[in-house]
């Protein structure tokens, strides 16, 4: 999973808290969270956390959770990318970014 942060949001909550329940169910899962900015974790997780640099070393499933994260993923070698759109952040009328793809 590619995300902003692990800090204090309802998105970072959620993912640790899902990925954590993952984990104590399927262990055979690994799962890894990566990260563009380093803040301090939500919840303790019990999976890898690293700096999105290192996903150019990932080739299996990903998911996007931000336009940010999913520019940064058009160029991984996953086998499988994906976007989970969880907040519509183009419409909420902020400074317009453009991203080339």
């Amino acid at each position: 999973v590619l995300i902003n942060n692990i800090g204090a949001s309802q998105l970072s909550y959620l993912v640790v808290q899902n990925l954590n329940e993952l984990g104590n169910h399927r262990p055979e899962i690994d799962a890894i969270v990566y990260y563009e900015n380093m803040q301090k974790h939500c919840l303790p997780p019990n999976f890898a956390i690293m700096q999105i640099a290192e996903a150019w070393g990932h080739h299996g499933p990903m998911i996007a959770t931000s336009l940010s994260t999913a520019q940064k993923l058009i160029g991984f070698p996953s086998e499988r990318k994906l976007f989970y759109v969880w907040d519509l952040e183009w419409l909420r009328g902020q400074q317009q970014r453009y991203y080339n793809t």
